[in-house]
């Protein structure tokens, strides 16, 4: 066997190990929206925690055939107050950048997004609000998505393709478009948006010395925020007051 058949063998196993990494995504948010009114109280939500962690742990059992899990940005922090200070202002950002343009553009062009009615169940109910803030904003989306999107699949693109300056701006693009396709059941707008706030997290990451832990912190205050919004009833602020034909 040449160097060259390994090389390609080796691709293709990656090509397929990254297919199966945005399968559990879209999976988990499968369960989490379209599959959630029709299974009974729970599962759905179960069946997502359960799904995603597979897949992020699958993404970081493969960073180690290129290095080991510093190169998921899985570093210590020199100093955890201003990692998780710093994490905390990104969220915020991002949360002002989409509320004011990101939506705004998505809905302009495919129409309404999430129907707000769908997080009637949380208002005024904080052990939904616990439940959901831990496990679902901190652990499910916030720990797994970032480790599986920033952590690896940007740097597996930026290797793959031969890295530099160009490879990682590709990396960037890459991982935004397939951060947005994994979220396809929130339809059109769903994937419209997180594409481009796959690509400010992309930035942000990059813009953090490659610290993953920023974005991990970014990405739960975002989250977190909106459930927060969700059990005061207070979702339209964010997602507006039209509702979707179809999500």
């Amino acid at each position: 066997m040449t160097i060259h058949s390994i090389q390609i063998e080796a691709l293709q196993l990656s090509v397929i190990q990254l297919v199966s990494l945005i399968g559990f995504v879209v999976i988990a948010d499968l369960l989490l929206t379209k599959f959630a009114p029709l299974l009974p109280a729970g599962i759905s939500q179960i069946g997502a925690l359960m799904i995603l962690p597979i897949a992020a742990g699958l993404a970081y059992w493969m960073a180690f055939s290129f290095g080991g899990t510093n190169e998921l940005g899985l570093t210590r922090p020199d100093n955890w107050l201003k990692t998780l200070a710093t994490g905390v202002g990104a969220g915020l950002g991002v949360l002002v950048a989409a509320r004011f343009i990101i939506n705004p553009l998505a809905i302009k062009l495919f129409g309404p997004w999430l129907d707000p009615e769908m997080f009637a169940p949380l208002k005024g109910q904080l052990p939904q609000l616990f439940i959901n803030v831990i496990l679902i904003s901190w652990l499910h989306a916030a720990l797994c998505e970032e480790i599986i999107f920033r952590g690896f699949i940007l740097r597996w693109v930026e290797r793959l393709a031969g890295g530099g300056q160009g490879a990682l701006a590709l990396a960037i693009i890459v991982q935004a478009i397939l951060f947005g396709l994994s979220h396809y059941p929130q339809g059109r707008t769903g994937i419209l948006t997180t594409t481009l706030g796959g690509l400010l997290w992309g930035g942000i990451f990059l813009a953090g010395g490659r610290q993953l832990w920023v974005v991990i912190v970014g990405h739960a205050t975002v989250d977190t925020v909106l459930f927060t919004l969700a059990y005061f009833g207070q979702t339209r602020l964010f997602l507006g007051d039209a509702k979707p034909e179809t999500i």
